[in-house]
């Protein structure tokens, strides 16, 4: 329970900003599903605000000096603000997580679907552990 609301309504009642880039809308979309969609109708308390930055590592390199593996280390910044006057920062945080994908040799597709394989894992990852940070915060803030 959270302030006398069971969790689950308190992370139904997030709304999550705008995210640009098709990245960040895969993401905001799959956080849309996690928090607004478990409870629909749910009146807007707070306003979930994020960034996402993917970096890559090349990592592996084939004889002929091709390209066979990368690393992606994808970051997100959060803000959790109430949305009542006045406006306040309930939480910030960041979540990290790593993947990588091997590109095949001359299997152009292959190495396009593993790319959007591991991009699909990160966001799922970054996801799961923002909303349980958020879980915990809205846990701890109804003990107080």
């Amino acid at each position: 329970m959270a302030n006398g609301r069971e969790i689950s309504e308190e992370l139904a009642a997030v709304r999550v900003a705008f995210m640009g880039e098709r990245t960040g809308q895969y993401m905001r979309r799959s956080l849309q599903q996690r928090l607004e969609d478990s409870r629909p109708g749910t009146p807007a308390r707070f306003e979930l605000r994020c960034g996402l930055a993917i970096a890559s590592d090349l990592q592996g390199y084939r004889q002929d000096g091709m390209l066979s593996r990368v690393r992606l280390t994808a970051t997100s910044e959060f803000t959790v603000v109430r949305m009542a006057p006045p406006q306040e920062v309930v939480m910030r945080g960041t979540v990290q997580r790593f993947d990588a994908f091997n590109i095949p040799e001359n299997q152009f597709f292959a190495a396009d679907i593993s790319r959007d394989s591991s991009m699909g894992r990160l966001v799922d990852g970054l996801v799961e552990d923002m909303v349980r940070r958020m879980v915990l915060e809205f846990r701890r803030l109804g003990e107080a």
